[in-house]
């Protein structure tokens, strides 16, 4: 049987402890200490009021932060809501509307803050310290998970509204679960000790299951990029070992060409999946 996204973080954390679980750059956290920062901003959240059922917006690139906040929601049986952290005023206003979310966590910027007053929402600006000033203001951890069936919601992932207005995808906690699943088993069969390149948006359905919930799952690392670029990908997977890149056919061009002069900077990888 499946966990819900909360309980397989505090499984892969109890039996993982000491595993890298993100890296970006010179940082990394461990299993233990992610859940610890998630655990201590759930926390923050429970005291302004997050219920289970509640929407949480989340409008961050790819760096430490995001599975923090993504979680520390997920704890309290919140549903979280990803955002392109390049949206303008007017699609975030539409998102923070049409969700109904009571938060918005997003990296700091004009266009948010306007929004989110706008729409009567609490904003949480993210700096280059990411959680850090949050995590000193929470009253304390909850290590407790909120009790979320399989077939309640985790996250409502929104259509690129090519044919009219975006429309928000309810999925469920079984929904990404099984897919994470199915993601380790039979497609990238992951294993504990490796790595996986995270250079898909995590506010994508793509980069969420097949990158972070996949990693999460068994207890290996995400090696994270805040926004692609090839240069940066070839050297992420050369200095990091990356095992796995997982992504879309416009970056497998553009990595190949940053490597022609050195595929030895790609030796580590033994499997690359690509969608789109």
């Amino acid at each position: 049987m499946t966990l819900n996204l909360p309980a397989r973080l505090e499984r892969t954390a109890d039996e993982h402890p000491d595993s890298p679980a993100l890296v970006l750059g010179g940082e990394r956290l461990t299993y233990a200490e992610l859940q610890d920062q998630v655990q201590h901003l759930a926390g923050l959240m429970r005291q302004d009021g997050v219920k289970p059922g509640d929407r949480v917006a989340l409008m961050v690139p790819n760096v430490l932060a995001y599975p923090v906040v993504f979680f520390a929601a997920q704890q309290l049986g919140a549903v979280v809501v990803p955002m392109n952290p390049l949206f303008k005023r007017r699609e975030i206003e539409y998102y923070l509307q049409d969700s109904g979310a009571s938060q918005l966590w997003a990296m700091t910027s004009p266009d948010a803050a306007e929004a989110a007053e706008a729409q009567g929402v609490r904003l949480y600006p993210l700096g280059a310290d990411g959680v850090a000033p949050y995590l000193e203001q929470s009253p304390g951890t909850v290590s407790d998970i909120s009790p979320r069936e399989l077939d309640d919601d985790a996250v409502i992932l929104y259509t690129p509204g090519t044919t009219g207005r975006p429309k928000g995808a309810q999925l469920t906690h079984r929904n990404i679960g099984t897919n994470a699943d199915t993601t380790v088993e039979t497609l990238i069969m992951l294993k504990q000790d490796e790595t996986i390149l995270g250079c898909l948006p995590l506010f994508h359905v793509f980069g969420l299951t097949c990158a972070l919930m996949s990693c999460v799952t068994v207890g290996a690392t995400l090696s994270l990029i805040p926004r692609f670029d090839p240069q940066q990908a070839v050297q992420t997977i050369e200095d990091q070992k990356v095992n796995l890149f997982v992504g879309v056919p416009t970056m497998y061009g553009a990595v190949l060409a940053a490597a022609k002069d050195r595929p030895e900077a790609l030796a580590s990888l033994r499997l690359a999946v690509s969608g789109g």
